[in-house]
Parts: C-alpha cells; sequence; structure tokens
C-alpha cells in the first residue's frame, strides 16, 4: 500500500473472527505507528484500507474465505496484487483454487502477484501444508518457534525463534501435555502435527472447529454438559452446546457441591432468558427446552439433585439429565457409557463441521481443545470393543485432567430433537429457513 503504486490487496481468513477482530485490528494497530504523512494517505473502514486520492484502484479489502462464497474473492487485478490469508491452514482449497486461477499476472508484461500465507500448521493436509511440503519449491517458508525452547541445536533455513513467547507459557505447555504430544508441536515448536492413529478426535479436526464461524441459520437444542470435581486438584467445568456450535466453556476451581449447582442454575437461567424468551419473557415455543448433562457419579448426585429442585420449584423448562459415564454402554460398538460419549464426540467433530465460538476466554478455549485431541482410544480383547483411555491413564502420562472436554462429551449423552416450528396467521416461526424445521444434535 506504500511501496507499490495502485496496488490491490484481497485478505481472507476461514472466519470473521480471525478477519476482523484478529488479522484487521493488527493492521489498524501498525497503520497507527505509521509516520502521520503516511498514516494519512490511507483510510482504514470496516473492511477496506483506502489510499485516499484513488479509492478505487488502490486498497485492500477483507473477505472472509467461505466456500460457498468464494466469487467474492475473484476479480483482483491490479499491476500489483498481494494475495494475504490469514490462518491459512483452516481455509479450504476451493478458496486458493479461486484465488490462484484469477491471479494471471505475467511478469514480462509488468504485473506482479504475490502471496502471503500465515497460520499455524495444524492440519496434515490442504494448500498450506503442502506449502511447506509436497509443493514447497513454490514457496519462501519460514517457521517461527519460541525462543525458550530453542535447545541451542543450529536452526535450519527459514527457521526463527519468536522472543516474544514467555518461558512460564513453554514451560506450562510442556507440563500440561508433554514435549511429544501435538499441541507442543503446533504452540510451541511451530511444527506440523504428527499422525496419530489412535488418537479419539485428532487436534486437525479441533482447530477446523476453532477456525469457523458460528453456524447463524439452524434450530438447534441448547445443551450445557457439567463435569463436577471430585479432587482438589480438578476443576469443575461447564460447556454449552447449540447445535453444531460449542458458545461457552469455563472452569472453577475449590467449588463446593452447592457453588457448582448455583453456578450451573445461574448459566441454565441466562440462556433460558436470552435463547427462549422474548422481550416481555415469553417464551417464543412453549415446547422448547434447555438439557443440562451433569455427571452424576460421587458428589455430582448432589448437584444433580439441586438443580432439579431448582427446575421444578422455579417450573424452568430444563430437562436435568444424570450422566453416569461408567454404565454399560447403549451402543454395541463401544465398552462402556464413556467410550459411547468420546465417540459421538469424535464423529461429530469429523462429519458436522463444528464450530468453537471465539468469544470463549483463550485459556479456557486453547484448554478445550488441548483437552479434546489428548485423549487415546484401544479395543477391548474380548468383543473388539472402542476403550477411551481413562483419566488416571491420561494422568500418568503427565496430562490434566479433560474436564472441560469431558463436560462437552456429556453433551452426547443421548439426542435431543427440537421441536418442528409452527406457523402462526400464516408466517413462519423466527426460524429462517424451511430446512431448518428440525435438527437432531
Amino acid at each position: 500500500m506504500i511501496c507499490f503504486t495502485k496496488p490491490k490487496v484481497p485478505c481472507t481468513a476461514p472466519s470473521s473472527h480471525q478477519l476482523y477482530d484478529l488479522l484487521w485490528a493488527e493492521v489498524s494497530k501498525w497503520r497507527g505507528q505509521m509516520l502521520r504523512g503516511l498514516r494519512d494517505t490511507l483510510e482504514q473502514k470496516k473492511d477496506r484500507i483506502e489510499n485516499v486520492l484513488h479509492r478505487a484502484e488502490w486498497f485492500a479489502a477483507a473477505r472472509t474465505a467461505r466456500p460457498e462464497n468464494s466469487e467474492a474473492l475473484q476479480g483482483f487485478h491490479a499491476p500489483t496484487v498481494l494475495v494475504v490469508i490469514d490462518e491459512a491452514s483452516g481455509v479450504v482449497p476451493i478458496i486458493f483454487d479461486v484465488l490462484e486461477g484469477s491471479q494471471t499476472g505475467r511478469k514480462d508484461a509488468g504485473e506482479n502477484v504475490m502471496f502471503l500465507i500465515i497460520g499455524n500448521p495444524t492440519q496434515t493436509s490442504g494448500p498450506f501444508y503442502d506449502s511447506h511440503h509436497s509443493d514447497r519449491a513454490r514457496w519462501f517458508t519460514m517457521r517461527v518457534m519460541a525462543e525458550p525452547a530453542w535447545d541451542g541445536t543450529p536452526l535450519g533455513e527459514g527457521v526463527f525463534l519468536s522472543p516474544r513467547v514467555s518461558q512460564e507459557y513453554c514451560d506450562s505447555m510442556a507440563k500440561r501435555y508433554g514435549k511429544d504430544s501435538n499441541v507442543f508441536r503446533v504452540r510451541v515448536l511451530g511444527l506440523f502435527p504428527k499422525s496419530e492413529d489412535d488418537v479419539v478426535i485428532p487436534l486437525e479436526w479441533v482447530e477446523a472447529a476453532a477456525m469457523r464461524d458460528l453456524h447463524r441459520k439452524q434450530r438447534a437444542s441448547i445443551s450445557i454438559g457439567v463435569d463436577v470435581a471430585r479432587f482438589g486438584s480438578d476443576d469443575s467445568a461447564i460447556v454449552v452446546r447449540e447445535g453444531r456450535n460449542i458458545i461457552k466453556a469455563s472452569r472453577k476451581h475449590g467449588n463446593d457441591t452447592a457453588k457448582t449447582a448455583g453456578w450451573v442454575i445461574n448459566e441454565a437461567t441466562r440462556l433460558e432468558r436470552e435463547k427462549l424468551r422474548d422481550e416481555d419473557g415469553r417464551m417464543y415455543d412453549e415446547r422448547e427446552r434447555i438439557y443440562i448433562f451433569v455427571d452424576s457419579i460421587g458428589v455430582g448426585a448432589g448437584v444433580v439433585d439441586m438443580i432439579r429442585a431448582a427446575a421444578v420449584d422455579g417450573q424452568k423448562p430444563w430437562i436435568v439429565v444424570d450422566v453416569n459415564a461408567a454404565e454399560r454402554s447403549s451402543d454395541p460398538d463401544c465398552d462402556r457409557k464413556r467410550d459411547e460419549m468420546w465417540w459421538k464426540a469424535r464423529e461429530f467433530f469429523r462429519t458436522q463441521e463444528p464450530a468453537i465460538s471465539g468469544k470463549i476466554d483463550r485459556e479456557d478455549r486453547e484448554q478445550l481443545m488441548a483437552e479434546l485431541s489428548s485423549p487415546k482410544y484401544d479395543f477391548t480383547i474380548a468383543g473388539g470393543r472402542v476403550k477411551v483411555e481413562s483419566k488416571d491413564h491420561m494422568k500418568d502420562r503427565g496430562l490434566a485432567s479433560p474436564n472441560l472436554a469431558d463436560a462437552l462429551i456429556h453433551t452426547f449423552s443421548f439426542e435431543v430433537q427440537k421441536p418442528a416450528p409452527v406457523k402462526q396467521d400464516g408466517w413462519r416461526d423466527r426460524y429462517e429457513t424451511p430446512e431448518d424445521d428440525w435438527t437432531v444434535v
């Protein structure tokens, strides 16, 4: 925008959160630090940065990388074009194809087309992965690793150290997940994850969910999963899932039974007010329910009783479900209920294109993602049924108890179905499209 005449700079990312809240905010920060004479030549808007004298032909434009709207990224032609793709691991191949196909610049004709693709190395396939492997000859690649994690061995070509990462962060990641874990490889060393066939939910599936926008046009029940701490070292955890959207993840340490129950009751009350009722407090649909799935083993039984009593006394539209992870699975391919719930969560991430909200507290969000991608699975000798790694075995591997992940898998205890919408006075209800009449979640 400063060094070239009349350039066009299309910028994209897999989600609006990544594009506007992170990339566009970062651009704004650096524009603010430019010399005033240069800064004043550029005006930053919600989705464009324009040269104030040549707005139509000298600009950067932000466009979310959605497969269903790939044509929005076509048509950027100029003597100089810089294509910026942030969190490139989460951008699907069709977007790369569209961008590369529309940029046919010829250097012998004075045209200059460049690509800058940035991202965490979270996926083991796709154009970003290929740019560092099979397609590397076409790219100048850079790998950035945390400086405190460097062991002093000579750095390879294109490997750089980041002094912005603290020793405390590196130590924390190593203690939580182990130096051999994919989380440590990706977040600290800047390496692509290893393929692990025995992980229940691969990290790349979870990372893909974290890079998606929330699904807006869906009709889905609200499920609250609760994991109740049993030991002083564990946290109690809540995760809220609305269909394919994971909209909240939170932990509390040191809560007793009553405080944990009160925490869940407050969360359910908030969701009821925001999701099920209008401004006057009336239910959109009297058949709507919030499902609360609580780990009922041990101290969790007391939490279940308190929430259920509050629901009855307050005539709340809540259904409180006891979850006993140790009971026999209803799926003949799984050993116990816990294994069944984890396997349903695996299929959820594999087939449903879920989204993890970017508004979740960053530490809780990263903790949830790491916990989901940590447990391994095996098969029982008798019957060959799926058996997910136990919490005790995970602790033996130096991993923390997966409290947030367990809260989420509780929402897969059984399938719940939204009631079909009703027509009133010839108009459809508040949901938008006929195909969204009901969703099993």
